[in-house]
């Protein structure tokens, strides 16, 4: 084979492959066009789209602003309405803890009126069973048996009890002159109506049943004592027969006889008339309901301190006051620092005497 033919062969690959390379340039530059166009579009289409997210982001930011006006202005109603809230929950609170408040006070008083009514209930039941209960401690102070009568008595029981249920707790004197009268018809009204006021005066307004009832029993006992004690029936007192008749009372040293006697005779005529006597008796009567009425415990003594407490609240004289100390303290004869009612009925007019 010639040189010739081996390379027509290889010359025609050649010239085939210079064609496909030919064909495969244009192609390329087709598709460079190609890519280059869609490139262009590429970066058209990027700005265009840079555009609209721009526009977008405009928009954005002016939907924000316009959203934020419209967050405040909710956001300052939502404010509004929590303060109007809380307004009418502490209203609410209010009105509440108010209701509570007055229910409260409604069962406080209730309470109260509750406590008040037993106490009412109490004090009553304790005025009508002091009848009983003091009975023994004024029997030791009262210088002559009961002289009423039961039906007295009951009408006594009667009006205390009708002052007590009304409120005023307080009798009148013609009351108490009403179950007197066929009693002590001879007692002067004069002194009748001053120890009213004085016994009334010095037990603070609070005098109780019992003591009604005393002093009503002792007014009526002074005419039954004078007659009684007038042996001779000439219508006074002689110094012997009032002796005799305050011995028989525990008061038996001389010197507070006299000291008695002088003070009841009041015209220095060596004897006791019924008037005189009564006077001394109400007087008497008023030292032992004073007695009695600070003997709270019903020991039938009292306290230095006691006394001198109800001298005071009596309004004695200040020179009558100035004598309390020595006197106290020759009355005391066992040093005790207190009083048997008879004691402190000697210290008074040991303290009264030459006054």
């Amino acid at each position: 084979m010639s040189y010739q033919e081996a390379w027509n062969p290889v010359d025609s690959s050649l010239d085939e492959i210079i064609s496909i390379a030919a064909s495969l340039k244009s192609k390329t530059g087709a598709v460079k066009e190609i890519f280059s166009q869609e490139l262009t579009q590429r970066e058209a289409n990027v700005k265009k789209v840079h555009e609209n997210l721009e526009e977008l982001q405009k928009k954005l930011d002016h939907t924000s602003f316009a959203h934020k006006e419209d967050r405040d202005r909710l956001e300052a109603q939502i404010a509004q309405k929590e303060q109007e809230q809380k307004a009418k929950l502490a209203e609410y609170d209010q009105k509440v803890q108010n209701e509570f408040d007055a229910r409260e006070r409604a069962e406080r008083e209730r309470e109260a009126a509750r406590g008040d009514a037993a106490a009412e209930k109490q004090r009553l039941a304790s005025l009508l069973k002091d009848l009983e209960d003091d009975a023994s401690g004024y029997n030791r102070l009262r210088p002559s048996k009961p002289m009423l009568s039961e039906e007295d008595t009951n009408i006594l029981r009667q009006l205390f009890l009708s002052s007590a249920v009304s409120g005023s707790g307080k009798f009148s004197f013609q009351d108490l002159k009403q179950v007197l009268a066929k009693y002590a018809d001879t007692i002067p009204e004069g002194p009748l109506k001053k120890l009213f006021v004085m016994v009334e005066n010095d037990t603070k307004g609070r005098m109780s049943y019992i003591t009604l009832v005393a002093v009503a029993n002792d007014l009526a006992a002074l005419v039954a004592d004078f007659r009684k004690i007038d042996t001779n029936s000439n219508g006074t007192l002689s110094r012997k027969e009032f002796r005799e008749h305050f011995v028989r009372l525990g008061f038996d040293k001389k010197s507070v006889q006299d000291a008695l006697f002088r003070y009841a005779d009041e015209d220095e005529s060596d004897d006791v008339g019924f008037s005189e006597y009564v006077h001394l008796g109400l007087c008497l009567l008023v030292l032992r309901i004073l007695y009695a009425f600070a003997d709270f415990d019903k020991s039938g003594q009292l306290s230095k301190e006691e006394v001198q407490k109800v001298l005071e609240d009596a309004h004695i004289p200040e020179s009558a006051r100035k004598k309390f100390e020595h006197q106290f303290s020759v009355v005391d004869v066992d040093d005790s620092k207190s009083l048997s009612y008879q004691e402190f009925v000697m210290l008074v007019l040991l303290m009264f005497h030459d006054d």
